[in-house]
């Protein structure tokens, strides 16, 4: 209504209906801002979305008019994180080229490039200035209307050392599921549903568990996440994503997020 209407500020009153102050409205309705570093994983080659990833990268596919890899960042900014590494490697100079430092996006974008495949948590090994705050790791080919700070809060809420972002899934067996002891029958399910939870690529890891990242070596996220249970000493949680998630793998997703995108 204030956009509508060109307004920018309001009186605040006291209990006299005295005016005591003029606020800004954008002050009022902004996000705040959060120091924790986002990492995206934007270095995959794609090859399950070929003759389409021949030439350009997969995060740099477009959904409507923007590329995923911008759809993500623009989310990231809206919730008030904008310290954002680039983890890169197949067609690097695309994605250098298209956000440089980050400064048009309202963004501060840094690079680690992999010279070699490095998994989904080895490049993070490579990277130097992540001290403090517990910081995002997310894949760079997924769209989500995720709430990033309601995750934040929950990894902090929990004491958490690493959390992951977990999805349902289900699978529905094409078959009756026979159950059966000693050559009897028990039960007869037709076609049942199964449910599990899955990684959802999207994840919160304090600086501490970096050490445990081999050195120029592959190293994925379920190697890490099994290496801190491992150890006992760390705690290790789960985020259940309710909200909107696509992972842009394969054609089939691809043509689906550019059709409820409104392309």
């Amino acid at each position: 209504l204030s956009t509508k209407h060109n307004i920018h500020e309001i009186p605040l009153l006291d209990d006299n209906g005295k005016v005591i102050k003029v606020q800004s409205i954008l002050k009022l309705i902004s996000k705040p801002k959060y120091p924790n570093k986002v990492v995206i994983m934007a270095g995959g080659l794609g090859t399950r979305l070929k003759p389409l990833t021949d030439t350009i990268p997969k995060p740099m596919l477009k959904v409507g008019q923007k590329p995923i890899l911008q759809l993500i960042l623009e989310r990231f900014k809206a919730q008030g994180f904008s310290d954002v590494i680039l983890c890169v490697n197949y067609k690097s100079h695309i994605i250098e080229n298209y956000f440089g430092d980050g400064r048009k996006f309202g963004l501060k974008i840094s690079y680690i490039k992999e010279e070699k495949r490095m998994g989904t948590a080895g490049a993070l090994g490579l990277i130097k200035e992540i001290r403090d705050n517990p910081f995002f790791v997310m894949n760079g080919d997924i769209l989500t209307d995720i709430d990033f700070t309601k995750m934040l809060l929950t990894h902090k809420d929990l004491k958490s050392d690493a959390t992951m972002g977990i999805r349902e899934y289900e699978h529905q067996v094409p078959y009756g599921v026979v159950s059966t002891e000693n050559q009897r029958i028990l039960k007869i399910e037709e076609k049942p549903i199964q449910k599990f939870y899955v990684s959802g690529g999207i994840y919160i890891l304090n600086p501490s568990i970096l050490h445990l990242i081999p050195k120029d070596k592959f190293f994925d996220m379920p190697s890490l996440f099994n290496r801190l249970l491992k150890d006992k000493c760390y705690n290790t949680s789960v985020y259940l994503i309710r909200d909107y998630w696509i992972d842009i793998g394969r054609h089939e997703e691809y043509d689906k997020a550019i059709q409820e995108m409104g392309e």
